[in-house]
């Protein structure tokens, strides 16, 4: 998009998107304010409670705690690697694309994973020789609670991100009849894998549906950053059509975002239900 046509931009479309933006945004802002609750020691038992150990205990009790940590250890190397390499090859221009924003949110979920999961495998292997009667498990402390909320918002981000850009990508290469660059399919692809193998052996339990609010604010500070750039001296494109505002039809594209996050972050709602 060239000044000229930024200039032509109608204001009663930005208005429009705006308007969708602040009013998806305020009504996930308002979910949050009211429903989200951080763990308190004080509260009774409950069987979906988060625990600290829940932030480095595998879900199943015959599988060891070590191997938790390998994964997350396996995980956050290799997306760091991948990005890092993907950013030496393709330019710093990457981290305006919304992919690795969802990856370098994997990256910083696996990190404060794999420490948490160092600290419980230390006290694993303390309490193994401990005799004598075990202490009730405590109220999840800071980072495994924000540990959770990164899971359960990059989780419906990937799934977001992984579709829309299989949708352009092969609308693309149809178009051009040309063939698929292969790291750019690991760089798009490996986020939801390593996700998938981290669904099936964490324990961080359920999925509540008020949640999707952080994936909506991520989408929408993503969008809010792409403004800002746009209208700036440098860059003058958008990453992806339908956030152009130059078209006639962006606040319906605007509108439909919010409504397609809700099946992306449901199909891991549904997968944590059914683990």
């Amino acid at each position: 998009m060239a000044n000229s046509e930024i200039q032509t931009v109608s204001h009663w479309l930005v208005f429009l998107c705006l308007l969708t933006i602040f009013t998806s945004g305020a009504f996930a802002g308002y979910l949050i304010v009211r429903f989200e609750r951080p763990p308190q020691e004080n509260e009774e038992e409950e069987e979906e409670q988060l625990h600290e150990e829940d932030g480095w205990k595998p879900s199943l009790r015959c599988i060891h705690p070590v191997c938790l940590l390998v994964i997350r250890f396996i995980s956050f190397s290799l997306l760091l690697v991948l990005i890092i390499y993907y950013a030496i090859v393709n330019g710093g221009k990457v981290f305006n694309y919304y992919p690795i924003w969802t990856m370098v949110l994997n990256i910083v979920y696996f990190l404060i994973g794999f420490v948490l999961s160092v600290y419980g495998c230390k006290k694993h292997f303390r309490d193994a020789h401990f005799i004598g009667p075990r202490e009730r498990p405590k109220v999840a402390g800071f980072w495994t609670f924000i540990l959770q909320i990164i899971f359960q918002m990059q989780a419906g981000a990937i799934v977001f991100t992984l579709t829309i850009f299989w949708a352009i990508e092969i609308r693309d290469l149809v178009r051009k009849e040309s063939i698929m660059d292969p790291l750019k399919a690991c760089v798009h692809s490996v986020n939801l894998v390593l996700v998938l193998i981290e669904t099936a052996f964490n324990n961080l339990k359920t999925f509540p549906w008020f949640r999707i609010s952080y994936f909506v604010l991520l989408t929408w500070t993503f969008t809010l950053y792409q403004w800002t750039i746009l209208f700036g001296p440098e860059r003058l494109w958008w990453p992806y059509f339908f956030l152009d505002m130059a078209s006639p039809y962006s606040p319906l594209w605007y509108l439909a975002v919010p409504l397609y996050e809700v099946p992306c972050y449901g199909v891991f709602v549904l997968l944590v239900n059914l683990k």
